[in-house]
């Protein structure tokens, strides 16, 4: 849910959580083997995984939280990175400050989320060295 003083940029679909493009990333409530996740999570091809700790609607408000704001109000929480060409995507990146899961073999704070012009808002965890690479694609 999107805070109260928030709008989509012009021309741009209202944001909504895109479980379909989410699904890969969900954790798996069926396993305890929380240290067999994150080594997976360096396997090809890799797959970030979020902590089986966080239920999907506390992933969704991470998300979303990232994008537009507390529902409560306010500005976006995650930074958006300016990356060219921009094309149909608006990019952030946001450290949660506690466990959200496993990118890259290792665990991590972070996420990175996407906006799409169609209104599709979907992330994942995302590791330091994932976090520089996207970096150095700033303009």
């Amino acid at each position: 849910m999107p805070s109260a003083d928030w709008t989509p940029p012009i021309g741009w679909a209202a944001p909504r959580w895109d479980t379909a493009e989410q699904a890969k990333h969900m954790p798996f409530y069926d396993r305890d083997d929380w240290p067999g996740i994150v080594a997976e999570t360096k396997n090809f091809p890799p797959t970030a995984r979020y902590w089986t700790g966080l239920s999907p609607a506390a992933i969704e408000q991470l998300e979303m939280e990232t994008v537009c704001g507390a529902a409560a109000g306010g500005p976006p929480l995650g930074i958006e990175l300016r990356m060219t060409p921009p094309g149909n995507k608006k990019r952030y990146l946001r450290d949660v400050g506690s466990l959200v899961g496993a990118s890259g073999g290792v665990e991590t704070t972070c996420i990175y989320v996407e906006y799409q012009t169609c209104g599709s808002v979907h992330g994942r965890p995302i590791n330091d060295a994932e976090i520089r690479l996207k970096m150095r694609h700033e303009p």
